[in-house]
């Protein structure tokens, strides 16, 4: 982690807080149409590169202007052209929640820090809120998806780099950790590139653009592999399987891609000593010993209020257990006790009983059923990457940002479709019974 004394070495205090006022000024000057293309475009590969500390001072220089990014994100939408829909009211509930959370950590000593992400996580959720009300129709799904989409493809080579420049690996186990970024952090990148990027490549019309969206879900999956991460493999396997049935279908599409994705395993294989590949012969892992050492040693200690009017804990985790508790919902727990985590969790129960509600009726929508499919299944492997990684409640990761923005998506079309079903009953089944009739949902 970077020390305060590297931001202000790198980003000077004076251009740290007028930065943000010279790009947000640029920003309103760029034509009201392209504000929010650009701003999603440009969020994945700036959130990335704040994770690649051996990158220096670009990477420096992405981790401090992140709210800043964010907040340009949140402005674009607000000022986008065109209607804006009504969100669920459940989904507002992310507001109050990103604004208590500072109060528990503010007695803790390394408070610096983690003030800072919670900062960034509220400047998160207002971008995110406003990016949602921004899709109103299929049309505008389909921009938002492909404009991130795009951020990721462009955040690839950056990533590839990596093993060109000879900084692939960090700890000296021989994973693809590139420019020293830890595989549980980067490791959501490969997912969402290949997620994201598999179901452009089917769905897209231009050719050129399928090659270029098949190759880097490609090489995502290839950089994944390499990661020698369980985790990430099985997160990026959920998150793929919507378009891997479909591809299944089509080789011509399929057998390039596993091509592209192997030869450069093996070329990167052919540099290495140790295998990286061997960690997926066992699934044996200490997680579940570390979760309930957690509980029953730091959590049970405070299990209302957590870190709340504490002195002398750490934000970070427990420094008397020596490991952090590599779990989201663990995470939310220490800081905030039930307090903090009860809500957290009844909002990730919603949001998967919605997306399963959604996909059940996505006759309903007239949005992409592959589409509809995709993101159902990132919503439920989001959560279940929750369980070994604390990332889906981080804001300097686009993993907590598509988050928090498909789970206000499920939401409100949950409701959507309830309401419609309840009015529209009739029409509602022939729908869902595969007559072709306009959907209005």
């Amino acid at each position: 982690m970077f020390s305060f004394e590297q931001y202000t070495d790198v980003v000077p205090l004076p251009v740290l807080f007028m930065a943000p006022v010279v790009l947000g000024l640029m920003f309103l000057l760029c034509p009201a149409r392209l504000r929010l293309p650009l701003a999603l475009t440009a969020l994945p590969p700036f959130l990335i590169i704040g994770r690649l500390p051996l990158l220096g001072a670009p990477a420096l220089a992405a981790k401090a202007l992140g709210s800043a990014m964010l907040l340009a994100v949140a402005v674009a939408a607000v000022l986008a052209p065109g209607s804006k829909r009504r969100l669920s009211m459940i989904s507002y509930a992310y507001l109050p929640l990103a604004f208590v959370t500072p109060i528990f950590i503010m007695t803790t000593v390394d408070s610096t820090f983690p003030l800072l992400r919670a900062v960034q996580w509220i400047c998160m959720v207002f971008a995110v809120l406003a990016v949602a009300r921004t899709i109103v129709d299929a049309e505008t799904l389909q921009r938002v998806v492909r404009h991130l989409a795009l951020g990721f493809v462009l955040a690839t080579p950056i990533l590839l780099s990596a093993i060109v420049t000879g900084n692939w690996t960090y700890t000296g186990h021989s994973r693809f950790e590139p420019y020293g970024a830890a595989t549980i952090q980067v490791g959501v990148a490969f997912t969402m590139t290949a997620g994201l990027c598999l179901y452009q490549a089917v769905a897209g019309k231009n050719l050129a653009m399928r090659l270029i969206w098949a190759g880097s879900a490609a090489a995502a999956a290839g950089m994944g592999l390499l990661s020698g991460s369980r985790t990430v493999m099985i997160t990026m396997l959920g998150v793929t399987a919507p378009v891997g049935f479909v591809m299944l279908r089509k080789p011509a599409l399929a057998v390039p891609m596993i091509g592209i994705m192997l030869v450069g395993v093996a070329v990167v294989l052919s540099r290495v000593d140790t295998n990286p590949l061997g960690r997926y012969r066992s699934l044996e892992t200490a997680r579940g010993e570390q979760a309930l050492d957690y509980i029953r040693e730091s959590i049970a200690q405070r299990p209302v209020t957590g870190l709340l009017g504490t002195t002398g804990m750490q934000a970070e985790g427990d420094e008397e257990l020596g490991f952090h508790s590599h779990n989201a919902y663990l995470k939310q727990a220490y800081t905030g006790g039930l307090v903090l985590v009860t809500p957290y969790l009844v909002l990730a129960a919603l949001s998967m009983l919605a997306a399963f509600y959604v996909w059940r009726n996505r006759a309903l929508l007239d949005v992409d059923p592959l589409l509809t499919s995709t993101l159902a299944a990132f919503m439920f492997m989001i959560y279940a990457q929750g369980f070994s990684n604390h990332m889906i409640y981080v804001a300097t990761s686009t993993w907590g940002f598509i988050h928090v923005l498909f789970s206000t998506l499920f939401l409100t079309w949950a409701g959507d479709i309830a309401r419609f079903r309840r009015t529209n009953p009739g029409l509602a089944h022939l729908l869902l019974s595969g007559h072709r009739v306009p959907q209005v949902a």
